[in-house]
């Protein structure tokens, strides 16, 4: 609670934000499992207080700047937004095109589907990765997180079919309908609530067709429960794809993953974009105040 003698507190407040932009508090922190700070560390945090007027004006200065930045970093990351929505839609719309100019096909025609077991196993600290619904990523598995399993776990769990490249693995329940296809020859198995999805031609088109609001759609409207969501193997079975021959579908992937490159790269630009602006926020706030407060 700040002294109405001494300072304001929204100059108190831009003080402790540019502590935190500094680390000081990082520095200060105690604790194993859980980092903190006490009562007491804080309390003897040295703060530099010019005159009351001067705060004001500070304070005022840095929120005119911060406020034109802010404005910057939403333009920014409005760009990340329409560029994913922009792909999205092209995804949606050759779809759509395809299923009315081509045979619709059930899920089971365009390729085999291997549930995982429906057990939790003892994890170890080291051995092989399971894959989790966690660690399903759009377009990638994140094996960094992933918990790991022995060999004996790793060969039961990885009777019924071993992760090849092209692979499609999906999240069934949560986080449902999430896919990323095998790309590397990192051994793994799956945990629960995942799914191989092993394409019968070409993988990369089954890829995108998954990541697609047109199938999204499809799989909203066949998922079951409310606290944890869930597409059963049947309902994933029963999603309805066009089927254009082999050489189509390449084309088509290759197009797509074109697009997506490039959607990734300006989504790259403008991400740096933002960081770099926050950056400057806070160098903005330690020049502020280190040379007013000095």
């Amino acid at each position: 609670r700040p002294d109405s003698k001494l300072c304001t507190p929204e100059f108190l407040k831009t003080y402790l934000d540019y502590l935190t932009a500094q680390k000081y508090f990082q520095n200060l922190q105690k604790g194993g499992t859980v980092n903190f700070v006490t009562k007491k560390m804080i309390s003897e945090v040295i703060i530099n207080l010019p005159p009351l007027a001067e705060q004001q004006r500070i304070v005022a200065k840095l929120d005119a700047a911060f406020a034109e930045i802010d404005t910057a970093i939403e333009a920014a990351e409005k760009c990340v937004t329409d560029a994913i929505a922009i792909y999205d839609t092209h995804l949606d719309r050759k779809f759509s095109d395809l299923s009315s100019s081509h045979p619709k096909h059930l899920m089971h025609d365009a390729c085999d589907l291997i549930d995982s077991l429906h057990k939790t196993p003892k994890y170890t600290d080291d051995g092989y990765p399971m894959i989790r619904v966690a660690d399903v990523k759009p377009g990638r598995i994140n094996f960094d997180n992933a918990k790991r399993v022995d060999e004996n776990t790793f060969k039961e769990f990885s009777k019924r079919h071993t992760a090849e490249i092209g692979d499609i693995i999906l999240s069934r329940v949560g986080s449902y309908g999430v896919s990323a296809i095998v790309s590397g020859n990192v051994e793994f198995c799956l945990g629960q609530n995942t799914v191989f999805i092993i394409p019968k031609g070409n993988s990369k088109y089954l890829y995108y067709f998954l990541n697609s609001p047109f199938a999204q759609r499809q799989m909203d409207s066949l998922i079951s429960g409310v606290a944890q969501p869930t597409i059963s193997l049947k309902s994933i079975k029963s999603l309805t794809i066009p089927l254009p021959n082999e050489k189509t579908q390449i084309e088509i992937s290759v197009n797509f993953e074109k697009l997506w490159l490039e959607t990734q790269n300006v989504s790259k630009i403008f991400k740096e974009k933002c960081f770099q602006l926050v950056k400057l926020k806070s160098a903005i706030l330690a020049q502020e105040l280190q040379s007013e407060t000095a």
